[in-house]
């Protein structure tokens, strides 16, 4: 039988590394649904990389829906947040030709590693084109740059492009258990959603036979 000293140390071990633990199982996981096969004639793709402090994401989506549709649940700022997870608010504060200021507040991570941000976005919106984004203030991002892009394959299909590159302050850099795991799957949802909701919302007005 093991002494109380040793009993009491592996106890404590054990509570080191069970939550890293299972932050690994839940990786391993998340790991394989990102090359899971695309669904419901919907294809989406989703890249995020890192050099040095600066993080890369490249994502593309293409579907059947209008771009109609596509720009306006881009454009719909102050309903992001019902769409998109971890996006707990976002509303319009400004808006002047085409430029519009937008406040979210959300927060990253999973599991144990969670951290609330906020940040204001200045999104300069070419209609029915693109939408460039860019920092204006934040807590959680030193710099922050993405453009969304729109491309109307026929009448009733768009393709939909996301770059973006940012660098996070301290506060939202991820432990190193965790790494670009969770940010890549954390992108991946949110874009994902983001994408579903343009997909239902053109399946609604498909049925209305309403055309946007």
């Amino acid at each position: 039988m093991p002494s109380p000293v040793i009993a009491s140390a592996a106890r404590r071990y054990l509570t080191r590394i069970a939550p890293l633990a299972v932050v690994a199982f839940v990786m391993t996981v998340q790991a394989h649904a990102e090359v899971a096969p695309p669904t419901n004639d919907i294809d989406i793709r989703v890249t995020v990389e890192r050099a040095g402090e600066t993080v890369r994401i490249d994502a593309d989506a293409t579907l059947a829906a209008s771009r109609e549709t596509a720009w306006r649940v881009l454009t719909d700022y102050d309903h992001l947040a019902e769409i998109v997870p971890g996006m707990r608010a976002s509303r319009v504060v400004a808006r002047d030709d085409g430029r519009v200021i937008v406040e979210q507040q959300g927060y990253v991570g999973v599991l144990f590693f969670k951290r609330e941000f906020a940040l204001t976005l200045a999104s300069n919106e070419q209609p029915m084109s693109a939408i460039d984004l860019t920092l204006v203030t934040s807590n959680g991002f030193a710099s922050f740059d993405a453009r969304y892009a729109l491309q109307e394959l026929d009448a009733s299909r768009v393709r939909i492009a996301y770059r973006a590159r940012f660098v996070p302050k301290p506060l939202l850099a991820p432990p190193p258990v965790v790494g670009l795991a969770v940010m890549r799957r954390q992108v991946r949802t949110q874009f994902e959603a983001v994408v579903r909701e343009i997909a239902r919302r053109h399946a609604a007005r498909e049925s209305t036979g309403s055309r946007f």
